[in-house]
């Protein structure tokens, strides 16, 4: 406390317990005991008399957060509560340190990808209580299912792509194979369409379904993949088990020439590997590789000619190829190319072409 005109004497009456006044300095020591509220009077004296003013002593609670360890958890498991309890009943909330692994929804974790995460609990306090200090517990998030991958022909510019996949369950439990959806990501090179097939699979060739889906907006390395997906008469995946390996092909409808060496899901893989950039889910949910990331539009064609005119003769012959360099698809009824000449004599032309589509 401090007072002017040189106060002989200070007082305190009821100071909350733990706490002491030196009458002389004015200084209140110590430590309170009890948590509340205390109206305390101050009071200050010397020979011209004395005065007196009322204050309120706010005495705050501590608290603590119990936050128990967290096990290690699945990339398909569902949204948990994270179990911390603060000692004054008040509600904790969390901290993610990696929201690519896990996010807080809700008060609630949501696994969201592999590694490890710091989980960070907290208490801000209230009226009653002090800010409790913050607790954190860490866990590591690991795939249910990867995926291994084989070049099945070791060609990467014939008229075929044959993605060798298999599925291996690396968790104590098993997984039926219904729930499992797989993106192979590629650029068809043209947009005649993508015919599928299964060459062989272990869980029945009947049994596994591919679907060719066009990307509306073009990713690095892909303008569409073919999604795997599993009837339920395919069963389950044991735990700690595989698929075995599943022999899938894939060729433009008009057997055009594919190049797979752009192809973001596409790895030299002559024996079969984990492949993290071929994409696994489960009801939807991500729970294995990377997705490529969304492309800048590309909007480019190149015009190629070779000139087969005969020198001193009354024909121009021109062959042209046109390509779509770009990642946009385009419709030929939108193009229009010029070949630009100089005209001899005022006779009409004829024009004569050759179109082959490739």
């Amino acid at each position: 406390m401090v007072a002017n005109n040189n106060p002989t004497l200070i007082s305190a009456s009821d100071l909350p317990t733990g706490l002491s006044l030196n009458t002389c300095t004015g200084i209140i020591t110590g430590a309170p005991t009890l948590a509340g509220t205390f109206p305390v009077t101050i009071g200050a004296s010397n020979e011209f008399g004395s005065n007196n003013i009322a204050l309120t002593i706010v005495v705050k609670e501590k608290q603590v957060i119990n936050f128990g360890h967290i096990s290690t958890k699945y990339i398909d498991d569902s949204d948990f509560e994270a179990g911390a309890i603060a000692s004054s009943g008040l509600t904790v909330t969390y901290i993610s340190s990696d929201t690519t692994v896990a996010k807080i929804i809700d008060n609630r974790i949501r696994i969201v990808g592999i590694g490890n995460v710091t989980i960070t609990a907290s208490q801000t306090g209230n009226t009653t209580y002090n800010p409790a200090s913050a607790v954190s517990q860490t866990f590591t998030v690991l795939s249910t299912l990867k995926i291994k991958y084989q070049d099945g022909d070791g060609n990467t510019s014939n008229n075929q792509i044959k993605p060798y996949l298999t599925l291996v369950n690396e968790s104590t439990k098993a997984i039926p194979l219904h729930e499992i959806t797989i993106r192979y990501w590629f650029t068809p090179e043209n947009y005649t369409g993508i015919n599928t097939f299964i060459d062989y699979s272990p869980i029945g060739n009947d049994n596994v379904k591919m679907t060719y889906v066009s990307l509306q907006k073009p990713r690095n390395g892909a303008l569409g993949y073919i999604e795997y997906s599993f009837l339920s008469s395919a069963g389950d995946i044991n735990a700690n088990a595989t698929s075995g390996v599943i022999q899938s092909r894939l060729a433009n409808a008009d057997w055009s020439l594919l190049n797979e060496t752009d192809d973001y899901s596409w790895l030299d893989a002559p024996s079969s590997v984990f492949q993290n950039k071929i994409t696994a889910y489960r009801n939807g949910k991500l729970i294995w590789g990377t997705e490529p990331s969304e492309a800048t539009f590309l909007r480019k064609i190149n015009v190629y000619a070779d000139s087969k005119t005969v020198a001193n003769y009354n024909t121009i012959s021109t062959f042209m190829s046109i390509n779509n360099d770009g990642n946009i698809q385009l419709d030929y009824k939108d193009i229009k190319v010029r070949y630009w000449f100089t005209k001899e004599g005022n006779t009409n032309l004829n024009a004569f072409f050759l179109i082959i589509l490739s």
